[in-house]
């Protein structure tokens, strides 16, 4: 499996490693977004740091970002930090989240500690 979720006590960490491709990405949002506790999460971080390849398109990233974009007003609370070392896959982040910018909180930085930190920020 190309991710790993980690269930933390206010928020979750998805690990994505390896090749990811467009529909395990989906499928890692989904089991968030569906589970039981999504309404209790004040964030979720995306660590795309160990990702070798993707089949990612900044149209496929987008429309995911339309699509969970409904569900994220219901817990409006909670931000997305995604952890990138690619300046690719940061501008196909940037691109994709850009017309939901005013929905969802997202964070692009470098490192796990940095993304908890941008959490903290939000927060405050």
């Amino acid at each position: 499996m190309a991710f790993e979720i980690i269930r933390e006590p206010r928020g979750v960490i998805k690990r994505l490693s390896g090749f990811v491709s467009v529909e395990e990405y989906q499928r890692s949002i989904e089991l968030v977004l569906d589970s039981a506790f999504f309404d209790d999460l004040r964030y979720v971080i995306v660590d795309a740091s160990k990702i070798d390849d993707y089949d990612f398109t900044g149209e496929s990233l987008g429309e995911i970002a339309l699509l969970r974009h409904v569900v994220f007003r219901s817990n409006p609370r909670c931000v997305i930090a995604f952890v990138v070392t690619s300046t690719h896959l940061a501008r196909l982040i940037v691109h994709a989240v850009f017309p939901v910018k005013d929905i969802i909180t997202v964070g692009i930085v470098t490192s796990l500690e940095e993304a908890r930190l941008w959490i903290e920020r939000q927060r405050q």
